[in-house]
């Protein structure tokens, strides 16, 4: 979506990178290759326009990537967030629960956690690379993160569909309705 056009024209100038139909997840560096190629391109030199006032030039970088936590985890090369160091803002190794009749990752709230940063996670994606192995959950390098002034942990905008569709919302409408919970005070 381009910020800077008007409220009503930027739904309908929106730039769709690609669509992956398959049976298998694409390789994420083959398939985002040409889109941050080009957005090196346009962050580094940018291009050029001309108008009345004479010739201009102007960078163009990406701000946010919206996507579902699952696509997340594969754009930033990490842990799913069941998996260990699975959060995608901080470093939380997170704990295993048994739920119903399996098990579940959770990170309960203990203190303080470190926050996840873009510099720190480039570090451990070299880290894993050295390694032969994850390193705090990422796997390994980072296609996103040599995109100019893209911060490959904070550019990631929350998922709303997993997280409050599907989680919260999902959650709380269980509780408050389902029978079994009448006896609840809620």
């Amino acid at each position: 979506m381009i910020n800077e056009l008007a409220k009503g024209q930027r739904s309908k100038n929106v730039v769709l990178c690609g669509v992956w139909v398959g049976n298998n997840k694409p390789n994420i560096d083959v398939f985002f290759k040409p889109f941050v190629d080009e957005l090196k391109k346009l962050g580094n030199e940018g291009f050029q326009w001309q108008d009345e006032t004479g010739l201009h030039t102007s960078r163009v970088y990406c701000a946010v990537v919206s996507c579902d936590a699952v696509a997340r985890c594969l754009l930033q090369n990490t842990h799913q967030f069941n998996g260990s160091f699975g959060c995608g803002t901080c470093l939380h190794e997170g704990e295993m629960v048994q739920r119903g009749e399996g098990f579940a990752r959770v990170y309960p709230v203990k203190g303080v956690n470190v926050k996840r940063t873009a510099r720190g996670t480039v570090h451990k994606a070299n880290e894993a690379v050295r390694i032969s192995a994850v390193y705090k959950g990422v796997k390994g390098p980072l296609v996103f993160s040599v995109i100019p002034k893209f911060n490959i942990i904070d550019g990631f905008v929350p998922d709303f569909m997993h997280s409050v569709i599907l989680g919260v919302v999902r959650q709380f409408s269980k509780l408050w309705f389902d029978s079994q919970n009448h006896v609840h005070p809620f």
